[in-house]
Formats: C-alpha cells, sequence, structure tokens
C-alpha cells in the first residue's frame, strides 16, 4: 500500500483497518482483545471483569454524528514491554451518523488524497489507471475512486476522527497532557459506524497526578473531542465539526 500523505503525531502509533465485521461494533473492548491486539498473550485471566461499561457521560456531542464512550478498562503492568511498570488505559468510543439518509461515513484516515499524482508514482502504481489524479477511498476491504467505493455515491461522504494526542483531556485541567500510546479507526463494513479505541500508558508518576483529579469516589471525569468532516470536490471541509462527550471512568 503506497504511503498516505497524512502527517502522524510522534506520540501516537495509528493502526487502520479497511472495514471489520459487526462484532466489532457490538463486541467493544472485549472483541479488541480476542480479535484485535491480544497483547502478546499479557492480558490479566478476569480482563473481562475489568472493562467498565454503562460510562456515565454527557456533553454536546458532535453536529453530524453520535458519540458514545461505550467502554474502559484498566488492564495492569506487565503489557508494554517497553515500559513494563507502566499501567494501561485503554478506552472504547463508537460513533454513528445522524443523518444516514444524507450521509455515508467512514473512518478520518480513509481518505487518500493525493493517490498517485506524479509521473513515478503512477509507474509505481498502475492500478490508478487514468483516475490516479483524483482521491481514493480505502474502506469496505476496498479502494478505489469514491463513486467506485461508497456504498451510495449519491451521498455526502463523511468522515469520523483523526489522529490527534490533544482530542482527549482531564476535565477542567487540558494543559495536562495524556500518555497516549496507540489510537486504532475502525470502520463496520455492513453500517458504516465508526470504532475508536485509545490505548494509554501511565508511569506511576502519572496515574498519581491523575488520582489528584479524581473525586471522592474515585472516579475521574475525562473529556473527548470528536471530529467529523465532509469531503466534498476533492477537499475536506474547512475545519470539520467538533464536539465534546464528557465521561467518567473509575481508577484502579
Amino acid at each position: 500500500m503506497k504511503k498516505r500523505s497524512i502527517p502522524v503525531l510522534a506520540l501516537v502509533v495509528l493502526i487502520v483497518l479497511a472495514g471489520v465485521a459487526y462484532a466489532a461494533v457490538t463486541g467493544g473492548l472485549k472483541w479488541y482483545y480476542d480479535t484485535r491486539f491480544d497483547y502478546g498473550g499479557r492480558l490479566p485471566q478476569d480482563v473481562e471483569q475489568r472493562i467498565q461499561a454503562d460510562i456515565p457521560q454527557s456533553g454536546e456531542g458532535n453536529p453530524l454524528a453520535n458519540v458514545t464512550i461505550t467502554g474502559a478498562a484498566w488492564l495492569g503492568k506487565g503489557l508494554d514491554i517497553d515500559n513494563p511498570d507502566s499501567e494501561t488505559l485503554d478506552i472504547n468510543i463508537h460513533a454513528t451518523v445522524k443523518d444516514p439518509t444524507k450521509y455515508e461515513m467512514v473512518h478520518g484516515m480513509a481518505i487518500d488524497v493525493d493517490c498517485a499524482r506524479d509521473e513515478d508514482e503512477r509507474r509505481e502504481h498502475p492500478q490508478y489507471g487514468d483516475r490516479a489524479d483524483e482521491a481514493w477511498l480505502w474502506a469496505y476491504g476496498t479502494h478505489g475512486p469514491l463513486d467506485k467505493v461508497m456504498k451510495d455515491p449519491t451521498k455526502q461522504l463523511l468522515l469520523f476522527g483523526r489522529v490527534s494526542d490533544s482530542d482527549l483531556w482531564i476535565d477542567g485541567a487540558k494543559d495536562v497532557p495524556l500518555p497516549i500510546q496507540s489510537y486504532d479507526l475502525l470502520v463496520d463494513d455492513e453500517t458504516g459506524d465508526v470504532v475508536v479505541f485509545y490505548s494509554l500508558r501511565f508511569s506511576n508518576a502519572e496515574l498519581e497526578a491523575l488520582r489528584k483529579h479524581a473525586d471522592a469516589h474515585g472516579y475521574v471525569k475525562l473529556v473527548y473531542q470528536s471530529w467529523a468532516a465532509l469531503f466534498v470536490d476533492e477537499a475536506f471541509a474547512p475545519e470539520g465539526e467538533t464536539g465534546m462527550t464528557t465521561f467518567s471512568i473509575k481508577l484502579p
């Protein structure tokens, strides 16, 4: 696959899958651990009991997508080979398009905006043919010009989710950086729902700093800033739309 011309933040390791089964939406973190990323067999035996469901949340959401925090799990230490003393926190986010009659939604990394525009790239990637100057969509297990890949090309293409380490923060302490290790974006083949997985690694000092923001019951509030943008006439709509979802997770 040709390298996409989209910047990836140094603090974020991105893994993108073109399409996933519906189980990714319904299964959440359990599906993620069983199917997508098992931490090399280092998961604790009681991983299912560690998953926090029914996450308390509030906020205006996103104007273009319904956003739900569906799960969070503290997995303990020893999962990160490079930082075995770090504490792992995984967060699962689920987004659905608000107006499916008007928009078709995929994840924000599904667009290849430049394809093979120069002669060298065209020789290297002959599959682009005479449509090399167009943006291509990588979704539903395939790729090609938008009108060839979209389920309904008469709809507007809506992209949800971006690579950013500034879209997740502590409520009331946005200037305190969170140790985001990886960010995973997936789109459901059938529904177009987007699933986002954050994985964070807290050192002992970072975890103790996080505790200072917890309430008397040991819960801390985080804020997720969702991003969605239309892709029209070979370009993203300026700025896109953002929305805030505040949610609470219990500390370990």
